[in-house]
């Protein structure tokens, strides 16, 4: 088959190492050893030449694998292409499957769609998204969704709420699991604790949030479930918030601010991957208490570098953790406290969630992902 898909979200900077970039990058650093008899097309299109930079990184991380590709890049603005309804076959050539794993919007000619939708938090949650028309997202990802012959989700929660809130015929809609990185893996990994030290002013014990700082990763009751312990149980620990900021974060900071939590908050801003593993593999506990998750990649990247999880009961992420996790209610910041609290001073359930989370995160492997993504363009191809 001639599969083309759209790689843009590797070339913008807003999605730097977030779940849809990262998610997007390891499918196609994967697909070379599944999909070997397959042709693709790389669809690249934005017009900021900022972005440039991004492009030509990815063009030769994919450089280094096996995938039979070319890349396409169009610097035709899609807000141009959409309405139009240009044909993205008139860049690329003739194609069997368009697969657009961020749920953006093209037209084709003859190429059937799959569409990857991670989640639908905004629909129970729109109070969390900067959306300028959150009404027309949900049309439109409908839409999007229902012309698909494949809708790709990563859990079975994401698949529920896609089945219910689009009317999606429940045959046409498939889990592909995210997976864990080598990096994540492998033991000595990553970048020195000191050098962290240095940069950061990092110390031992701290608990450790990793995700997009955002109104959805419910940090604000983070903030506040750490106050109180760290003005009780937890005298001397840090609370290290890694992550880009994303949109609505200015409760969160003027949260952090109001506390005056001095250097018991460090807040690193976006931290590369080399340096992730050293991050989770020191932490006393991580904590991602998010209001709702499609899959929380950050889950098994900790669980895999042995470090004990403390996770919110809603969306997915009772699923992805399994019975490797602490689970607290997001919505009570004494419970997420109480969490937190146990792994921390309970050495008997830390070591039990260390050896279960290890366990947990070898179910997650990119290399199935790219595995269960081609099974599903063999079967989206042959839809009717």
């Amino acid at each position: 088959m001639r599969i083309i898909i759209d790689a843009s979200v590797l070339c913008l900077r807003r999605y730097t190492k977030g779940g849809q970039q990262r998610y997007t990058r390891e499918v196609l650093r994967h697909l070379d050893t599944v999909g070997a008899e397959d042709s693709y097309v790389l669809w690249f299109n934005f017009i900021n030449p900022a972005n440039l930079p991004l492009y030509e990184q990815a063009c030769r991380e994919l450089s280094e694998t096996k995938l039979r590709h070319r890349t396409v890049l169009c610097r035709i603005p899609p807000q141009v292409l959409e309405p139009l309804r240009v044909p993205v076959e008139l860049f690329t050539g003739a194609a069997d499957l368009f697969h657009a794993p961020t749920a953006a919007a093209y037209y084709t000619w003859r190429a059937r769609h799959v569409v990857t939708i991670h989640d639908l938090a905004y629909f129970d949650h729109p109070e969390c998204f900067d959306f300028p028309d959150i009404e027309r997202s949900k049309r439109h990802v409908k839409w999007l969704a229902n012309r698909a012959a494949m809708v790709l989700t990563v859990s079975e929660h994401a698949r529920e709420t896609i089945i219910e809130r689009l009317g999606v015929s429940p045959d046409r809609v498939r889990v592909t699991y995210h997976g864990v990185s080598r990096i994540f893996y492998e033991e000595g990994s990553g970048v020195p604790f000191e050098a962290l030290q240095t940069r950061f002013g990092i110390r031992k014990p701290y608990i450790l949030f990793v995700s997009t700082i955002q109104p959805n990763k419910n940090v604000v009751r983070l903030l506040e479930a750490f106050d109180l312990l760290r003005r009780a149980e937890l005298k001397g620990w840090q609370l290290v918030l890694a992550g880009q900021r994303g949109w609505l974060t200015e409760s969160i900071f003027a949260k952090a601010d109001a506390l005056v939590v001095g250097d018991d908050l460090v807040v690193t801003g976006f931290v590369e991957e080399e340096a992730l593993p050293t991050l989770y593999r020191h932490a006393g506990v991580f904590v991602l208490p998010s209001l709702v998750e499609g899959f929380g990649i950050p889950v098994i990247e900790a669980m895999a570098c042995g470090a004990p999880v403390v996770v919110s009961k809603s969306g997915a992420l009772p699923e992805i953790a399994g019975d490797a996790g602490e689970l607290v209610d997001p919505y009570s910041v004494e419970d997420i406290a109480r969490g937190i609290l146990a792994v921390a001073t309970d050495p008997a359930r830390r070591d039990r969630l260390i050896a279960r989370g290890k366990a947990r995160a070898e179910q997650f492997r990119w290399e199935q992902t790219a595995r269960e993504t081609v099974a599903a363009y063999r079967d989206a191809a042959g839809m009717r």
